[in-house]
């Protein structure tokens, strides 16, 4: 890694560490009454929000859990661009989102929204692959990559913060706690996570 991108590396740990107690507070006070009932965005475009669905359910497909749609993610996401983040951040969310919207595939012409499901689902995987590195890197643009990770991040962190994505994935187990003895454990264990860092 050269110095330059060390120096990028180290700012982006800052930024996000600086933007962290603002989102903490932003969590607080969050609840669903927060979110326009309409199903219209309030920052991104109705392309943008469109695409920032379907890639949301990708990532978070619904399973035995809700999907990230079902939780409200891509909502979320619109209201952290709209009121939360600074003008830059909004920038490259929004960026990112139109950059996957006009991406033409190699299958065709046609903007992200109108590939068929399963080539949506292709794309993306091509997409996580090469910005995790695992594929082919040269044919996206870095911006596209970086722009996609980040979106990615946003995606979990949303899913993974809201009622359905704690209650239905984690197994909250409050620290202290009251004593429960023989208890039985679950078939399907959920990652235990409790009230403390």
């Amino acid at each position: 890694m050269d110095r330059r991108q060390a120096l990028k590396n180290t700012s982006r740990i800052i930024g996000a560490g600086v933007f962290a107690p603002a989102i903490s507070v932003f969590f607080q006070g969050c609840n669903d009454s927060d979110i326009p009932q309409d199903g219209l965005p309030v920052a991104l475009s109705l392309s943008q929000f469109t695409t920032l669905t379907i890639l949301s359910d990708i990532i978070i497909p619904g399973t035995k859990s809700a999907s990230a749609s079902d939780a409200k993610v891509p909502e979320f996401i619109d209201l952290l661009v709209a009121e939360i983040f600074d003008s830059e951040l909004s920038n490259q969310v929004q960026k990112g989102l139109k950059e996957i919207e006009n991406y033409i595939p190699d299958s065709g012409h046609h903007p992200f929204s109108n590939l068929s499901a399963e080539e949506q689902v292709l794309f993306i995987q091509k997409l996580d692959n090469a910005a995790y590195g695992k594929g082919e890197v040269g044919k996206f643009k870095n911006d596209l990559l970086e722009n996609y990770k980040s979106i990615k991040g946003l995606v979990l962190m949303a899913y993974f913060t809201s009622e359905k994505g704690v209650t239905e994935n984690l197994d909250y187990a409050p620290v202290p706690g009251e004593y429960k003895a023989c208890i039985e454990a679950p078939e399907e264990p959920l990652i235990t996570i409790g009230n403390h860092m």
